[in-house]
């Protein structure tokens, strides 16, 4: 699809102008859903993975290149998820908190949902019994791709969001995407976790930004990706070169989860940690954020 048709798409679904190429953030019309912004990723290649991690399953480092898209500045919330299934799994039920206790299968079909409500066609196709397939050409609201997240995680230094509300603090000026946790090496700065989270997710925007202006890509709740994990997908993407928007393995048992969460140690919160879960598991720490492509299909 050429961009000036999906800009026509979008705009029909967004209140913000689209004077330029594509606007920094984006906002939901439809007066019926809870507003809701998403921050503008240019995309690129970076290096995803870290050959200096604890675990093997962050290993090998490798290249990747993207296609821009936006991700959504918080988790999704009980709000939001409530106007649009019209039912709020969550434990810690308050309606500015992050929606959690959902499976992979409920953000997809949230997605889906969320895209209908909004005039755009739906990124998933129901195949069969836990079968979903990625419609290419599709114009709507999607999970982020594990690559996706960790690029946004890392923050991108060409955003216009650099540097502002305190995410582009010094700190994370000066090492960008060598820096441990999303927007600080300093884990109290920008995220919850067991030692500070006192036993609860909290509503979101309560800590420092990234670079890119995305709240709680460390902590908080672990948020669900597309991809199948796979322990050697890494080597895999290595041994290819610079791999482009990658989507993980064509099956598996277990979807991937990235970011950590309230009740999870520090480690686990660092931008390059993998964790994975049954996509049916559906855990008070569990919860998702989304995205939406900006260029043509992958």
């Amino acid at each position: 699809m050429h961009e000036t048709a999906l800009h026509s798409i979008l705009s029909g679904a967004f209140n913000e102008s689209f004077e330029q190429d594509f606007p920094p953030l984006i906002t939901p019309r439809n007066p019926e859903i809870p507003a809701f912004r998403m921050v503008y990723l240019p995309g690129g290649i970076f290096t995803m993975g870290d050959d200096n991690g604890q675990y093997d399953r962050e290993k090998p480092a490798h290249k990747v290149e993207l296609n821009p898209f936006y991700l959504a500045e918080f988790q999704v919330t009980q709000e939001l998820y409530q106007a649009v299934t019209g039912n709020n799994p969550s434990r810690f039920q308050n309606l500015k908190k992050p929606v959690e206790r959902v499976s992979w299968y409920n953000a997809a079909d949230f997605c889906n949902l969320l895209s209908a409500k909004l005039g755009l066609q739906e990124v998933y196709k129901k195949t069969g019994d836990d079968k979903y397939e990625w419609n290419s050409a599709a114009t709507g609201i999607r999970l982020p791709t594990e690559a996706e997240w960790e690029f946004a995680g890392r923050g991108d230094y060409s955003s216009p969001f650099w540097g502002r509300s305190g995410g582009g603090n010094e700190n994370s000026r000066k090492q960008g995407g060598s820096l441990i946790y999303s927007g600080s090496n300093n884990l109290n700065h920008v995220g919850w976790y067991d030692e500070n989270s006192h036993g609860s997710s909290k509503k979101p925007g309560l800590k420092f930004p990234n670079a890119a202006g995305l709240y709680d890509m460390s902590g908080n709740l672990w948020e669900w990706c597309w991809d199948w994990y796979d322990e050697k997908y890494y080597q895999k993407c290595k041994n290819e070169g610079i791999i482009k928007n990658p989507r993980g393995q064509q099956s598996g048992n277990s979807r991937v989860l990235r970011g950590g969460s309230w009740d999870f140690v520090a480690v686990s919160c660092r931008l390059a940690f993998r964790s994975y879960s049954y996509p049916h598991g559906e855990w008070y720490d569990y919860g998702f954020r989304l995205c939406l492509a900006c260029s043509s299909p992958f």
